[in-house]
Formats: C-alpha cells, sequence, structure tokens
C-alpha cells in the first residue's frame, strides 16, 4: 500500500465512521462531516461547508524509524507506511447555529474518547492495507493557535486538533 492510498483510505474511513455515528446520535439523514478543507486555496470557504464540520489534514509524517531505507535494494520487499497525520475538524456554523456546531463538536469528543483506535476487531470495515488507526486529542497553546489560523489565512472556528497514527499491514 502506498503512503497516499494509505493517507486517503484511513481519512475517508474515519470520517465515514464519524458520519455514520453522528447520524444515529442525532437522527438525521445527511452527513454533518465532510472530508475538505476549510478553506479553498483562493482563500474562500470550502462550498457546502455551512453548517457542517470540515475534517482537512494539516500535516503528514512518517513514524520515526520507518523509511524506504528499510525497502531494501531496488524497492523490493517495502516497509509499511506507518503514518502520523495531524487533522482538523472545525465548525463552520454562525449565528443561531453557532450552539450547533459547538453539540456537534463534542459528540466528535464523545465518539473519539469512546473509540479512540480502529482495528479489524471492532471496525470490520476497516480498508484494505490498514492494521489501526489511532486519535488523540491535541491542544494547541493560544500563540499556536493565532499561528494555525494565520496559516489557514481564515478567521478561528471553534475546532478539535487530533493526532491520528495509522499503522499500515505489514
Amino acid at each position: 500500500m502506498t503512503h497516499s492510498m494509505s493517507l486517503y483510505s484511513a481519512l475517508a474511513f474515519v470520517a465515514a465512521e464519524l458520519n455514520v455515528y453522528l447520524r444515529q446520535q442525532l437522527q438525521v439523514s445527511e452527513d454533518l462531516v465532510l472530508l475538505a478543507p476549510l478553506v479553498e486555496a483562493d482563500g474562500s470557504q470550502t462550498p457546502g461547508l455551512d453548517n457542517k464540520l470540515s475534517f482537512s489534514l494539516l500535516n503528514v509524517a512518517l513514524e520515526p524509524g520507518v523509511s524506504g531505507a528499510l525497502a531494501g535494494a531496488a524497492g523490493a520487499g517495502r516497509a509499511p507506511a506507518n503514518l502520523n497525520l495531524e487533522v482538523l475538524i472545525a465548525a463552520s456554523f454562525s449565528g443561531r447555529n453557532y450552539p450547533q456546531g459547538l453539540a456537534l463538536l463534542s459528540a466528535v469528543m464523545g465518539f473519539f474518547q469512546a473509540a479512540p483506535l480502529f482495528n479489524r476487531q471492532r471496525f470490520a470495515a476497516l480498508p484494505e492495507g490498514i492494521e489501526l488507526i489511532s486519535l488523540e486529542l491535541r491542544s494547541l497553546s493560544h500563540a499556536e493557535l493565532q499561528q494555525l489560523w494565520t496559516a489557514l489565512n481564515t478567521g478561528y472556528r471553534p475546532s478539535l486538533l487530533y493526532k491520528v497514527w495509522v499503522l499500515a499491514a505489514g
């Protein structure tokens, strides 16, 4: 499995499972979490995010100690792609809908507290080539938050930052 395939497969799977949970908890038929950037490259809000949660990738790193050097000569027997990802889940709710966005973020936290580990025993539909996905809530200082939202070129929105570790099947 390539790094890009496990990256996309892992994030798409987690977003889909989160949507299943939120639809059941809130008794709604629509997806409330979109695997999409919070803002487009031109700085405009991504279409379709009004009153939804954006689930977007912020950073990718290979797990320390895992590299192509382990693959051997000529790329034979490549090592599995173990990834550290950072994802941002941001609420795009304004005005009277603001409390709904906060409630959704609370539900997301509850889901990941109850299921911080995605493995085949608990989630049979885990994508092929992925052995485990683990999530951990991260907190940022005020200075780090300011840097993040400045880098995103948008105003602050209530959000959660998670470290996502993806262990590829080997």
